[in-house]
């Protein structure tokens, strides 16, 4: 496991912007001059991990050192995307502020020290079980370097990954799941898929309207159904949190009402979006907060 500092200026300004945020439901003057000072705020400093996450690929995580009272924090982000994705990095950043210990992997789609997110047009080679098996890397680094069981965090699609990780790895260190604007992976071919093995064809998988990979690769996610991951949530049911905005134009009322009646628990955060973009931030951060309190206990 390697460590490389990486400064981040924009991590102290979101800090301290959502210390004025608070602030703003006492007091509006003390807001005010809060906000002033974010100008002059320094960058703030965290790490890197890397290790060997399959045969000649590397992958990274941020990592963030927080008190060992509460409950270490692994945040997975959406299909393709990163962990400096703007809802993982400003969820990272807010509970860093809190004092929690969080690491944010960058699943690297056996891409090596993967940074970008990758493009629907794309040629992609990686398969679901390749992510499951990353994950339960850094859900085991993070356990050995904490000493306690884990609290997962995924937004969007990635609560496709971990519903399949927590179903193959049930036994796995992780004591409370919170799935932020819980999605799942549908697609169909966009023609005749080749016979041959390897060969490549072109789907509509998730958001990605022309998505180029292998009949098997692409089978590797969808086979894993939106009616399996409930199945799996029922199971951990008690160890469950979903957090949902209003707003939220990206899941289909058929989807929310089936995570309702497998009694999960959910809470809304009214007029928020699929990303909790603006304010509604720190309103998701004040949930995720509380369920991670429930952890602790």
């Amino acid at each position: 496991m390697k460590v490389n500092p990486d400064t981040g200026g924009s991590t102290a300004r979101w800090r301290l912007t959502y210390r004025c945020w608070r602030i703003s439901r006492v007091r509006t003057q003390l807001a005010i001059s809060c906000l002033l000072g974010i100008l002059l705020t320094l960058p703030a400093l965290s790490d890197t991990r890397e290790m060997d996450v399959s045969a000649g690929v590397v992958g990274g995580a941020g990592y963030l050192a927080g008190s060992s009272a509460k409950p270490p924090v692994l945040i997975l982000h959406g299909f393709l995307q990163t962990r400096n994705f703007a809802a993982v990095s400003r969820m990272t950043e807010g509970l860093g502020e809190l004092d929690y210990t969080v690491l944010t992997p960058t699943l690297s789609l056996g891409i090596t020290r993967r940074r970008q997110s990758e493009s629907c047009e794309a040629l992609h080679l990686h398969e679901l079980d390749d992510d499951v098996a990353e994950l339960a890397l850094w859900v085991e680094w993070l356990h050995r370097e904490s000493g306690q069981a884990i609290v997962i965090i995924a937004h969007s699609a990635a609560a496709h990954t971990v519903t399949r990780f927590i179903n193959d790895h049930p036994e796995a260190p992780v004591g409370r799941l919170i799935f932020i604007s819980p999605s799942y992976l549908k697609g169909h071919p966009l023609g005749p898929e080749p016979p041959q093995r390897g060969a490549i064809a072109v789907y509509a998988l998730g958001f990605c309207p022309h998505y180029a990979t292998t009949p098997k690769a692409f089978r590797s996610y969808v086979d894993w159904s939106p009616e399996k991951m409930l199945d799996t949530l029922e199971r951990w049911r008690e160890r469950v949190s979903v957090i949902i905005g209003t707003g939220d134009e990206r899941l289909s009322p058929h989807w929310i009402q089936a995570l309702r009646d497998k009694a999960i628990d959910i809470s809304n955060v009214e007029g928020a979006n699929h990303f909790f973009a603006s304010s509604h931030e720190f309103d998701l951060l004040e949930k995720v907060e509380h369920h991670l309190k429930v952890q602790s206990r």
